[in-house]
């Protein structure tokens, strides 16, 4: 999953700017579902996690917050729900969770 998000970010740097508004909209959920990953599934935790240390490049870093940005820029309106929702569901778990710890 490292080297995936990786070069989906590689790539969308390569290809965005020479497409057009719109030509990538099929494409914002799957690279939607790959960011989510990266930031808030276990990928990202492994990153996250103290005392984690990796020298491959793809482990070091992480682009999500760049690839969705990208994609983001490109991606018509209609197609934008494909990119918010899966992190709108990400913040009402969170809050969800929260809600039960207080509660």
């Amino acid at each position: 999953m490292h080297v995936l998000s990786y070069t989906v970010h590689t790539l969308l740097l390569s290809v965005v700017p020479k497409f057009k508004t719109g030509e990538l909209n099929y494409c914002a959920c799957l690279v939607a579902d790959i960011v989510m990953e990266d930031t808030f599934g276990v990928i990202g935790s492994e990153k996250d996690a103290e005392g984690y240390t990796n020298k491959m490049k793809e482990v070091k870093s992480s682009k999500s917050y760049d690839s969705m940005e990208l994609i983001a820029s490109i991606t018509t309106a209609q197609y934008l729900q494909d990119l918010i929702k899966p992190i709108k569901g990400i913040l009402a778990e969170k809050l969800n969770l929260k809600n039960r710890e207080e509660g």
